[in-house]
């Protein structure tokens, strides 16, 4: 089993649910958040570090008011600005899936995206890594991506 780290940003909070973790033997109640600011992590997994970079998978909630076909467009157009190797980006069942490789301050990285819509909101969930970590980590971090869905 792939470890990694499971890191919550800690805001205001409620009794909720335990959420467990059964490889790794322990369960932890996540906070009941009752504002969360646009752009900001809400929830990161952390896989081992190597190459001075952690793998990563992230949510964000953004606010977004138009469809999901204009969020593919937008998404499209910045990543040809920031000349992005696009592996895919395709919408499937109102669900954006976005998949690339480009540099961030001069290291190559790959990253997988999905996002998911409702009422002018958008919960964005994606993977970082460097292609050699995508390399061996990079299925396991497409489920954890994949994973996401609304309730």
């Amino acid at each position: 089993m792939k470890k990694f780290i499971f890191i919550m940003m800690l805001l205001p909070v409620a009794v909720l649910a335990q959420t467990a973790f059964q490889g790794f033997g322990f369960s932890i109640q996540p906070p009941v958040l009752r504002e969360i600011p646009d752009n900001q992590a809400i929830v990161l997994f952390y896989f081992p570090a190597s190459e001075e970079f952690a793998p990563n998978v992230g949510v964000i909630r953004q606010t977004y008011p138009e469809s999901a076909a204009k969020y593919k467009e937008l998404t499209d157009s910045q990543l040809k600005d920031r000349n992005a190797e696009v592996i895919a980006s395709k919408i499937a069942g109102g669900t954006y899936l976005v998949e690339y490789a480009m540099a961030v301050n001069g290291k190559k990285m790959h990253f997988y995206s999905k996002a998911v819509f409702k009422d002018g909101k958008v919960l964005l969930a994606t993977a970082a890594a460097t292609p050699a970590q995508w390399k061996k980590l990079g299925n396991e971090m497409k489920k954890v991506v994949d994973s996401l869905s609304l309730i």
